[in-house]
């Protein structure tokens, strides 16, 4: 007999690669104001407050990415990190585009992943709850990803 978990992952399609068992977003806490929300796989937003580098981070106290279970509804943290310790959050997108195509094609993508980048590492967290690890490389290092300083 099939376990609940079993039974959705026969009824998912690959996405990339991988299984869309979960709908990501972007949670920002803080001291002394109300918590901060992206929406569930937003990735292509047209407003800029909806996005994560334009939240003001003043007092902010954990950067995470949590997961909506498909089916179930449930919320978890994926992952989380200090405020003092974020940089920036990335959307994972991949889109099939045809190998034999003239002119131009403009193909939106499909989520794959969010990513949470730390002073010194790159977390990428996948749709199906995958979780990468890697420090930053000496390219990634050399840019200024910070959105925020403390007390700065």
């Amino acid at each position: 007999m099939m376990t609940p978990h079993e039974k959705l992952k026969s009824q998912l399609p690959h996405n990339f690669g991988h299984q869309p068992f979960y709908r990501l977003r972007w949670r920002f806490d803080f001291y002394s104001k109300p918590t901060k929300y992206g929406g569930w796989n937003a990735a292509r937003q047209d407003n800029p407050s909806d996005m994560a580098a334009f939240v003001d981070k003043t007092g902010l106290v954990r950067a995470s990415i949590e997961g909506e279970k498909i089916g179930a509804w449930t919320v978890q943290t994926l992952f989380e990190c200090d405020g003092t310790d974020y940089a920036s959050m990335e959307w994972n997108m991949a889109a099939k585009v045809p190998v034999f195509i003239t002119g131009e094609h403009i193909r939106p993508g499909s989520v794959v992943g969010m990513s949470l980048i730390t002073s010194c590492e790159k977390i990428t967290v996948y749709v199906d709850g995958e979780i990468q690890r890697r420090p930053l490389t000496k390219h990634e290092a050399q840019f200024k990803l910070r959105e925020h300083l403390i007390g700065g």
